[in-house]
């Protein structure tokens, strides 16, 4: 790959993200990660002086790791994208129905006489 190339790939990636249809949903997006990365799970450990076994109860916060992480943001980006294409689908099909019942009520609308709607002259519907 050239160096033009992957310059207009880079470019073209940032006006991607940067349009008005994914740009709402970043801040959605890093919400969603802040908050499974901030979550720590905490776990409660005795700490024995020298070999003792017992001592105070002390309770250690573990950091989910990356994978974790990664599976969640995999997930977020799964969901809508699921979501987006059936809402696409479905307005496609609408799009195909409703385009089927504008040419019968055209074929319809062709076959009925047509109204006078003046009375007085002859130049209406001639």
């Amino acid at each position: 790959m050239s160096p033009v190339e992957l310059g207009l790939a880079v470019v073209a990636g940032l006006v991607s993200f940067v349009s008005p249809c994914c740009l709402p949903m970043v801040p959605m997006y890093l919400s969603y990660l802040a908050g499974i990365a901030g979550r720590g799970t905490a776990v409660t450990a005795l700490a024995s002086p020298a070999g003792t076994g017992s001592g105070p109860a002390i309770a250690v916060r573990v950091q989910p790791s990356r994978a974790l992480i990664m599976l969640h943001a995999a997930a977020f980006v799964a969901g809508f994208s699921v979501i987006f294409v059936a809402l696409g689908a479905s307005a496609s099909v609408l799009g195909v129905l409703l385009r089927t019942r504008l040419l019968l009520l055209r074929l319809s609308n062709s076959a009925k006489p047509k109204p006078n709607l003046c009375a007085s002259c002859d130049q209406c519907h001639s």
